[in-house]
């Protein structure tokens, strides 16, 4: 069965009054979304497991489509239809009284406004998601919202702060036994690591040793990614190891890395592939 006979099998389900089977086949499809990163497909799917969800008058499953949705959304960055799904969900959650559901949709309004360039805003959401789910103790949901909080300290050039952040939330996606996500905090502690080390030009051999820590773990996070068939995030970690190359003066390096992130990015993801074509280009002959 290939995707688009999934999405008819949802059409089919709904228009049978099988509002149940609708809206648990979309939910199921989510490996298929995080895979091929289609995003058509996912937003298509999810809106009509919303409406079936809606139909089924089973609250809980509406805020799981609502926030799975909202993250194709921002995928596709369409920033404020993904907004607009994580407020409702945020709204339904609290009805509810859900306090894992709120941290949900909290951690998505951060991940928005961080993607729109609201960072103070984006910061409030995410400490709040982090207050809600150590609240109720979902202690890998808090690492999440850590990670991206640790993304923006380092885009500031807060670097110690975000050192903690990705130390922090690797230790945790460790602990509970989440491979996937610890490898996404392990390539961000490898990159900051090897922004601390001093260009070689600079300083001679000092600083490599934290510049080796730094590349081995993204080598390390690498090897989690293409063995799990993670195309999105293995292009991503094969940029940081360009970025990581580049800010050392090895332009032949860091070309090699942007040549493979690009190439992992043309299949499902063409604007990345462009974008990193930029990078190629600043890099010259």
């Amino acid at each position: 069965m290939n995707r688009l006979d999934l999405l008819e099998a949802v059409r089919t389900a709904i228009g049978q009054g099988w509002y149940d089977t609708g809206w648990q086949i979309v939910d199921a499809m989510w490996p298929l979304f995080l895979r091929l990163r289609h995003y058509g497909l996912w937003i298509e799917a999810h809106e009509l497991g919303l409406a079936a969800a809606e139909r089924a008058g089973d609250r809980a499953a509406e805020r799981q489509i609502l926030n799975s949705g909202a993250i194709g959304f921002t995928s596709a960055h369409r920033i404020d239809d993904a907004i607009d799904w994580y407020h409702r969900s945020l709204i339904a959650a609290r009805e509810a009284g859900d306090v894992r559901d709120e941290g949900q949709a909290l951690h998505g309004l951060g991940t928005c406004h961080r993607e729109a360039g609201r960072t103070g805003q984006a910061i409030s959401y995410l400490s709040q998601a982090i207050t809600a789910w150590e609240g109720c103790g979902y202690h890998r949901g808090a690492a999440l919202s850590r990670i991206i909080v640790g993304e923006i300290a380092l885009e500031s050039g807060a670097i110690d702060r975000a050192l903690g952040c990705f130390s922090q939330a690797h230790t945790v996606l460790t602990e509970v036994r989440d491979p996937y996500d610890a490898a996404r905090a392990l390539a961000f502690l490898g990159y900051a690591h090897t922004l601390t080390a001093p260009p070689p030009e600079r300083t001679a051999d000092a600083g490599a040793d934290t510049y080796e820590r730094g590349t081995g773990e993204l080598r390390e996070a690498l090897a989690v990614f293409e063995s799990s068939g993670a195309t999105h995030w293995r292009a991503r970690t094969l940029e940081l190891l360009g970025r990581s190359a580049q800010h050392h003066g090895d332009r032949d390096a860091a070309r090699e890395f942007y040549e493979r992130a690009r190439a992992a990015h043309l299949p499902h993801s063409p604007d990345e592939a462009e974008r990193l074509a930029g990078r190629l280009g600043e890099l010259g002959g």
